[in-house]
C-alpha cells in the first residue's frame, strides 16, 4: 500500500515539471473563470486556455487525463472482480488515487482563472519543534448521543520524524479516542533531504483507541499510510500559493463488545484522501479535502440513505493562521454520515510559523 502513493504521486509530478515556465501568462477575468468553473469539470484547464496560458492548460489536461486512467482501471478490476473484498483494496485506492487526481486540476484551474497566483502565500520550510492545539469540536451524528467534545492536539518533531498524539473527550457522554501517530518525513520541510518548497512526502504508523462506553463496545486500531504534498507552483506560476495532497494506506480493527461471550470482531480498511489547499501568507494555510475512512466521527457520505455510513468517505475544508508569532486560531468542517466542527487555538514553540 505504501507503494502506491509513490507509482501514482510520481507520473502525476513528471507530468507537471517543467511546465512552470510558459510561453504565455494567464490574463485572469470573468470569462477565464467562468469557463474553468463550468468548463473545467470536463476538461480541467479550460479557463487557463481561455486566459491564454495553454501550456499550463495542457499539462492539467494531463493530470486528468492520468486520473482518469488510474480509477478507470481500478473501476475495471473491482467490476471484473464483483466487487469482492478479498483483493479490493487496490483497485479501491487506484480509484480513490484517480479521482483525486481527477478533481485537483479542476480546482487548481478555477484557482489560477480568478488571479489566485498573484497571493503572496509561501510554505514554511522552519518548523517548529513543537505545537500544541486545543479546540471544541461538534459532531451531529443521529446513530449516536454524543455532541460536545474538548479535543486536544500535539505535534512534536524530532529531527525527521514527527510526533503526533490527538485525544477527542466527549463532555456529553463516555465516549474517548485517543490516537498517535508517527510520521517519518523522508523529504521536505524538516527532512534530511529539503525539497525548497512546500513538497514533501512522509511515511506514517499510527494506533488508536476508540471507547463507546454507553454502546457497550470499543474499537482498536493500527495502520500505515503514506502521504505527500506537491507545490503547484512547479507546474504553473499562476498556481503560485497552492500545493495537492494525497495520502493512501491500510488499518486493521479489533471491535470487542462488553457482552458476555461475544467475540472480538475484525476488520481492514482503506484509508486514503487528497486536499488541494492555498498558503496564508507565512502564517497558515487553508484547503478543501476528501477523506476516505469511516471510523472516525465523521462517518462516510452514504447517498440515499438517512443514517448509517455509507461507502464514500467525507468531504471538508480546514485551515489555520498565525496571528501572532507563536499563537494562531484553526477551525475545520468535514460533512460524512456525520457533521464534524471545530474551532480551536495552536500553539508554536521552538521556532517562528
Amino acid at each position: 500500500m505504501l507503494a502506491i502513493g509513490c507509482a501514482i504521486c510520481g507520473p502525476a509530478i513528471a507530468l507537471a515539471d517543467g511546465s512552470a515556465e510558459t510561453e504565455a501568462r494567464l490574463e485572469p477575468g470573468p470569462l477565464p473563470a467562468t469557463a474553468a468553473l463550468f468548463g473545467g469539470v470536463l476538461a480541467p484547464g479550460a479557463g487557463h486556455a481561455v486566459g491564454g496560458d495553454w501550456e499550463s492548460a495542457k499539462s492539467l489536461l494531463k493530470i486528468r487525463g492520468l486520473g482518469l486512467l488510474i480509477a478507470g482501471a481500478g473501476g475495471a478490476w473491482l467490476g471484473a472482480t464483483g466487487a469482492s473484498r478479498r483483493g479490493g483494496g487496490l483497485p479501491i485506492a487506484m480509484m480513490v488515487a484517480g479521482g483525486g487526481l481527477m478533481i485537483i486540476p479542476w480546482w487548481a484551474d478555477i484557482y489560477g482563472s480568478v488571479g489566485g497566483g498573484a497571493a503572496a502565500g509561501i510554505p514554511r520550510v522552519d518548523l517548529p519543534r513543537l505545537e500544541l492545539g486545543v479546540s471544541y469540536a461538534n459532531v451531529r451524528d443521529p446513530q449516536f448521543e454524543y455532541e460536545h467534545f474538548a479535543v486536544t492536539r500535539c505535534d512534536l518533531g524530532i529531527g525527521s520524524f514527527r510526533v503526533r498524539p490527538t485525544l477527542w473527550v466527549a463532555v456529553d457522554s463516555d465516549n474517548v479516542l485517543a490516537r498517535i501517530e508517527t510520521a517519518y518525513r523522508l523529504r521536505g520541510p524538516g527532512a534530511k533531504r529539503p525539497s525548497g518548497d512546500g513538497s514533501r512526502f512522509e511515511l506514517r504508523v499510527a494506533a488508536a483507541y476508540h471507547r463507546y462506553p454507553e454502546e457497550s463496545f470499543s474499537v482498536q486500531s493500527g495502520e500505515v499510510s503514506a502521504a505527500g504534498r506537491y507545490d503547484m507552483a512547479r507546474v504553473s506560476e499562476s498556481l503560485s500559493s497552492t500545493y495537492a495532497d494525497m495520502w493512501l494506506g491500510l488499518a486493521l480493527e479489533r471491535i470487542d463488545f462488553d457482552i458476555a461471550g461475544a467475540s472480538p470482531d475484525y476488520s481492514d480498511l482503506l484509508l486514503g484522501g487528497f486536499a488541494y489547499g492555498m498558503y496564508l501568507g507565512r502564517r497558515g494555510e487553508i484547503e478543501a479535502f476528501y477523506e476516505h475512512r469511516r471510523d472516525e466521527y465523521a462517518g462516510g457520505l452514504s447517498p440515499g440513505r438517512e443514517n448509517g455510513s455509507g461507502f464514500l468517505g467525507n468531504f471538508g475544508a480546514r485551515g489555520h493562521l498565525y496571528v501572532t508569532r507563536h499563537l494562531g486560531l484553526t477551525a475545520e468542517y468535514a460533512a460524512g454520515a456525520a457533521h464534524v466542527a471545530q474551532v480551536g487555538l495552536r500553539g508554536s514553540f521552538g521556532g517562528a510559523p
